[in-house]
């Protein structure tokens, strides 16, 4: 990994995607009568059906994908992951060393076909982990709907705990293209994506500064109401 020096300032309602934010990018994703995903209150762990699988201790973080709040206001309903590119970085927080997951990519919630579908095997450690697609035919303007299952038992009628959200594939203006064309550090491409709420961009250009960008992935996770695991380990699967 890299090693340049970062430096950003941290403003949390600049990544506002939908809600109380006043920048006029992110207010342009379209609003969609599909339910807005949600964050379990409190941390509540999942509690499976089938003894094979692993239960979490109370206390302990749950399984969380890394999603920006719809509005800061409200710490539950979770906004759209929003991406400049055909093949956006997913991450996500697994407190299991056993069982794998899946992750598929629909045109929505109710389609049946995936675009596209990857199983990952889980770690023998806790931690963030990524799923990076590769190029797909996904179109600027549109919103797509992603699954995240855990598959704990090879039993067919086994419970499954299952994390779902939403990606926007953004457009930018020409004056935001050329202002990024211009982003020629970290830094500047950094405080490019925290100010036009672009997430998936975001978190990837942090990590690939890790270990020196630590404390501005920490402050970033937190100002969303990531603080449960902001300072968990990042994975190096799949």
């Amino acid at each position: 990994m890299r090693t340049t020096l970062v430096t950003i300032s941290i403003v949390t309602n600049a990544m506002m995607v939908g809600g109380t934010g006043t920048n006029a990018i992110a207010q342009s994703v379209p609003s969609s009568s599909e339910p807005q995903p949600r964050r379990p209150r409190g941390q509540k762990p999942w509690i499976p059906r089938d003894p094979e699988c692993p239960q979490i201790a109370k206390g302990q973080p749950v399984l969380t994908a890394l999603t920006p709040l719809l509005d800061r206001y409200d710490q539950d309903d979770i906004g759209d992951t929003i991406t400049l590119a055909q093949n956006p970085t997913f991450y996500f927080y697994s407190p299991y060393t056993t069982g794998k997951y899946r992750f598929r990519l629909l045109a929505s919630s109710k389609a049946e076909v995936a675009i596209y579908s990857q199983i990952i095997n889980t770690s023998d450690r806790t931690g963030i982990f990524a799923v990076s697609l590769p190029i797909l035919p996904i179109q600027q303007e549109q919103r797509y709907f992603w699954e995240l299952e855990y598959v704990c038992s090879p039993k067919p009628n086994a419970s499954r705990q299952t994390l779902y959200g939403y990606l926007y594939r953004l457009k930018l203006p020409a004056a935001q293209s050329l202002e990024l064309s211009r982003a020629k550090t970290t830094s500047d491409r950094l405080a490019f994506y925290q100010k036009y709420g672009i997430w998936s961009e975001l978190l990837t250009e942090i990590v690939q500064t890790m270990p020196t960008s630590q404390s501005i992935w920490q402050k970033v996770l937190d100002a969303q109401g990531l603080e449960a695991i902001s300072q968990q380990p990042l994975l190096l699967f799949p």
